[in-house]
Order: C-alpha cells, then structure tokens, then sequence
C-alpha cells in the first residue's frame, strides 16, 4: 500500500497526459482526486469495494424525473413518487405490447430479428453448435457466384461477402468431392461451452467479425489469434477425399496472424501485444488477404484484437492481454521502480515535481 501510493499518482498523470482533459472542470473531479486516498482508504477501511466513489448516478436518474411530476407536497411527496414510477412501468409495458412483445410469453415468443436465427443446429457433441444467420453458396463459373440465405432475416439483399473471399470459396468448392452437391453451407455463429464467435458480412447494420486464440501446436506458433470471416459446415466430407479438407468437420474461415518481431512496438505497450497478419500475393500493388481454413475444434479462447491505427502497416494489429494476466502485471508493476519520484502532501519545500494533491 506505502508503494500504490506513489503509483496512483503515476496513473493519475499517465491519465492526464493521454485524455487531455481541457474543457468543463478538466481533471478537477472528485473521483480523480479521491484515488490520491485510495491507498489510505484501503488500509483504513479494507478492500477497494469498501471505498468505492461511484454514485450510481443512472440507477436514480428515473426516480428524480418522477419527483419532477409531482406537486411537491413534503406529505404526499414519498407516494406520488412512487405513483409516478409505476406509471412509468405500465406505459413502458404498454409499449412493449403494441410493438408485438409480449413479456408475460418472454419463453415461448420468438422474434424475427434482424440477423440472429434462434434455431440451432447441434453439431452433434453436446455444448457446441453452429447458428445465426445461414446461408448457401453456389458458382457456376465465369465470376457467376450465388448467396441463398436460408434463415430468416431482414435485408437479405445486404448479405454479401468480400469480393475476395467469394474468389477464394469458388476455389474451395471445385476442390470438393459431390458430397457437397456444389454447394457449400455458411453459418455466422459458432458457440463453444457457452461463448459465441460471430463472424458475419451484415449484422446490426455492418459486418461483425470477431477474433479467436488458436492452439496451433508448439511447432508451429503456439496460441495466436486468428480474424474470422464465417463458419462452414463440412460433416459431410468423406474423410481423405480432398486435400483441402482432410476430415470431416466444421471450419473457420480466417485470417492468420503472427507476433511481431519489430523492437519498438514489443516496447511500446505491457498489456498490448503487437501482430501482424499474414498476407498474400502481391496483385496490381496490392497484397490480397491469404485466407485458410481452422477447425473449430482447435480453438482455445476468445480475444480482443484492434487495428493499430498509429502505424503506418494495415497489416499492424494489437492484441489484448487476457485479463488473468492483468493482476500479475500489476504486482509486478507495483514492485517496480518509480518513474517519478512525488514530494508528500503538503510538503511545500521540495521543488523536484510541481504535481500537488490540489494541482489533481
């Protein structure tokens, strides 16, 4: 804790150094002023949760525009409160009616949403399944590709993948034994013991593709992070038929990456690690994405991957540490040696830093 007391400030002017704050009261907040006294909280009162600032403001925002609508008489003032905000649940409910739900059948109603198919297809193993919305893919050569979408969903007419992509499914479909009828079966969901991976051209209005750890073997990689694109069911593929697939199963469609070796970004972040996604041959100055199919099987976690938009590279990305990893770099962190060195509260004869608890 004497060590934290020191590091809080360190956040604190990383934190004003990154946001910037410069406008309204700018940092002079009561919740960036109270971690100066997080440490001594702590060690006066016990755990974090114990000494927790945060008003709940939301959770009372409804109860102070029912006082708005009362007459404000000290006597009636509790009940005509309360009044009001049983009002306000009954409208809500009303609403909820006319526009067709109905939450007194909240289990046996099914909506139409606008991309999510609430039927499932079972894989066959209990606890995984592939759903979302479905859809079948057809070429007939010459460029002359065709998406049927199969589930029901609003705009259809948007569901359409990269140009790339439909170039690289075309060649995945002439290497694949009649079993397939020439026809390959897409899903946009897979869920794995309770987590979703969604990767889709169009929901919620844009596409939504999200990103997965894969256990790719020591020899090759270990765990890296893969972009998925969609989910193909391939059950139906006699095993050692094709080259392409070599047993029956469900694949991902993705793009690989790998971690970068560039020193300056390895530097740049502990909770961030720098990648780099592969890519493929170099057509018209430009590189085209090297797409590769994943069993799901081999997946081992979800991840958070964002671009990284100060480097010059689109190829750049950052991935974020898990979250269990987090308490042993901040132990690690705390144990570190200050990269400031801050003079006591109310000490006004030091002049090696210019930060006061009142200048936070």
């Amino acid at each position: 804790m004497e060590r934290s007391k020191t590091k809080i400030r360190e956040i604190m002017e990383l934190e004003k150094f990154v946001g910037k704050r410069e406008e309204g009261m700018g940092f002079n907040t009561f919740n960036f002023h109270g971690g100066l006294h997080v440490a001594d909280d702590i060690l006066d009162f016990g755990v974090p949760s114990m000494v927790n600032t945060r008003a709940d403001e939301m959770g009372h925002k409804p109860t102070k525009n029912a006082a708005k609508q009362t007459q404000h008489i000290p006597d009636k003032f509790d009940m005509q409160v309360a009044q009001r905000l049983h009002d306000y649940e009954l409208l809500a409910l009303a609403m909820q009616e006319l526009e067709g739900n109905k939450v007194w059948q909240y289990f046996s109603h099914q909506e139409e949403h606008d991309n999510h198919e609430s039927e499932v297809e079972v894989t066959g193993e209990e606890g995984k399944s592939l759903r979302g919305t479905r859809a079948e893919y057809s070429y007939f050569g010459e460029n002359e590709s065709f998406y049927k979408v199969t589930s029901r969903m609003l705009h259809k007419n948007r569901f359409k993948f990269d140009p790339e992509l439909d170039d690289w499914l075309a060649l995945i479909l002439d290497n694949l034994p009649q079993e397939c009828n020439g026809v390959l079966k897409i899903y946009t969901e897979h869920n794995r013991w309770g987590t979703i991976f969604r990767a889709s051209p169009y929901y919620r209005g844009k596409p939504w593709m999200d990103w997965a750890n894969v256990d790719f073997g020591a020899e090759n990689g270990g765990i890296l992070p893969v972009h998925l694109w969609c989910f193909l069911d391939l059950r139906m593929v006699p095993e050692g038929s094709t080259d392409v697939v070599k047993e029956p199963g469900i694949y991902a469609i993705c793009e690989l990456t790998e971690r970068s070796k560039i020193a300056s970004e390895l530097e740049m972040s502990d909770l961030f690690v720098p990648l780099r996604k592969k890519v493929g041959k170099k057509v018209d100055g430009k590189y085209k994405r090297d797409f590769k199919f994943v069993d799901v099987e081999y997946f081992h976690s979800p991840t958070c991957v964002i671009p990284d938009i100060s480097n010059t590279s689109k190829t750049a990305y950052l991935q974020l540490e898990p979250k269990s990893e987090w308490v042993r770099k901040f132990e690690e962190w705390i144990c570190a040696e200050h990269s400031r060195l801050f003079r006591p509260a109310g000490d006004q004869s030091s002049e090696d830093d210019s930060s006061s608890d009142d200048d936070d």
